[in-house]
């Protein structure tokens, strides 16, 4: 597999990829044995990755009860975009000035494809390589951090968003 330090970082992957497939929904007990036999790692990864998504608001850990996915809520997701409508904000006057032409079309081509997207692990794939590319350009490491985060606490918001707006013509326009 991958060295030894990275396998967490790997199984949260993992995880966020199965809530955007809906494998995992709002709500689901992930247990470790359940993730240790999927992902085919052992018990620590697994530990570490829960507390990684729990750190970053992706799941719930109580102890005796395990890991749950957590629910979606409205206040939540309200908070979120609030938060990173301030954050590109911050990133987007400094970002222009070191925006070529070149960065134009790839931020264009990525547009494009996060409005065609019907799966939402490609929406999630698009819109977070869009915006990554925005803050990158922004030379604001913190705010691109925190965005990220924020980026993937909103994960288990996506598969609703395709199946609320499903055609690309009626999604809002971010």
């Amino acid at each position: 597999m991958l060295e030894a330090e990275k396998v967490p970082f790997v199984v949260a992957k993992k995880i966020r990829e199965a809530i955007l497939d809906e494998v995992f929904k709002p709500g689901d007990h992930l247990t470790e044995a359940e993730l240790v036999e999927k992902f085919e790692v052992s018990r620590s990864p697994v530990r570490e990755a829960l507390l990684a998504l729990e750190k970053e608001g992706t799941i719930i850990l109580s102890p005796f009860k395990g890991a749950i996915v957590k629910p979606l809520s409205p206040e939540e997701v309200l908070d979120i975009a609030e938060l990173r409508l301030a954050l590109i904000s911050l990133a987007l006057k400094p970002a222009y000035r070191h925006l070529s032409p070149a960065d134009f079309d790839a931020g264009y081509d990525l547009a494009k494809r996060v409005a065609r997207s019907n799966n939402a692990k490609d929406h999630f794939e698009y819109h977070s390589r869009f915006w990554d590319s925005i803050f990158r350009k922004a030379q604001r490491p913190i705010l691109h951090e925190v965005f990220r985060q924020l980026n993937d606490r909103m994960t288990r918001y996506d598969p609703l968003y395709l199946k609320v707006f499903p055609a690309a013509e009626t999604r809002p326009r971010q």
